[in-house]
């Protein structure tokens, strides 16, 4: 059986060395210190390691080996990253699932060749407008709790239109150094914005910076915009990161479920 950690350029596509001499201190291993390898079909190279089980433990240290490759092949290349946990019974199994994908495996390669995923999270310092109780248990009159939830309602949208100016703000500022980007706004009552975004990797230390002016509200902007340290914002970013908010490896056959696969 194979572990499967992600899907790159094959040799010819890219000038880098794929993992260096086993001699070189550098020298790294898959799960289970298990030596890494290329398989090439077509268009496509899977980065791959032997294994013994159909089932990888998700424990810290096999979760942390998976990132560290992936890591690795991002630094330099075009990565599309598996699941943790992709296992296939044989190179024969890997190369039909190549074959049955390559199209796609090769427009999702151009498509984040150069670019890198960074993270950003935006906490949020205004709470979440309290909720009524329930007349019943509240003491309240009817009418008394039908006036107060409708108090409520009005601050809620209020509450909810202030945080999308937000990350509106904050969508103006960064969309144009991403080629792409992901959003969720208020996973949680103080959780403002969770994003990511596909960025050049020239352009990471630009995105950073532009960041940091975000998070200082900066006074050179107008007093229309929105002032991060005012709004009780607080910024966090991680990576680069291999561009896993961006695509969704398919490791199925089109006549086979995807039982090799273990989530």
């Amino acid at each position: 059986m194979i572990y499967v950690y992600g899907f790159t350029d094959p040799p010819g596509v890219t000038d880098h060395v794929l993992f260096p001499d086993a001699a070189n201190p550098a020298h790294m291993t898959g799960i289970d210190d298990a030596p890494l390898a290329a398989l090439n079909y077509g268009d496509v190279s899977a980065i791959i390691s032997p294994t013994q089980s159909q089932r990888i433990a998700t424990v810290d240290k096999n979760l942390w080996r998976h990132e560290e490759v992936l890591e690795r092949l991002c630094s330099d290349r075009a990565v599309l990253p598996a699941r943790f946990g992709t296992v296939l019974r044989d190179e024969q199994e890997l190369r039909d699932v190549i074959a049955a994908n390559e199209r796609s495996f090769v427009a999702n390669l151009a498509r984040v060749r150069g670019k890198v995923e960074l993270s950003a999270r935006v906490l949020w310092d205004e709470e979440r407008p309290a909720v009524v109780e329930q007349a019943s248990s509240s003491g309240m009159s009817g009418q008394a709790y039908m006036l107060a939830r409708l108090k409520e309602e009005r601050e809620l949208r209020a509450w909810r239109a202030r945080a999308q100016a937000l990350v509106d703000w904050i969508d103006a500022e960064l969309a144009p150094l991403c080629s792409e980007h992901t959003q969720k706004i208020l996973t949680s009552p103080r959780m403002l914005l969770t994003a990511a975004y596909l960025v050049e990797r020239a352009q990471v230390q630009r995105f950073h910076d532009r960041l940091a002016v975000l998070a200082t509200g900066n006074p050179v902007m107008s007093s229309s915009t929105p002032d991060a340290t005012g709004a009780g914002l607080r910024f966090m970013c991680t990576g680069p990161w291999p561009p896993y908010s961006f695509v969704d490896v398919n490791v199925s056959l089109p006549d086979r479920p995807a039982k090799s696969e273990t989530l």
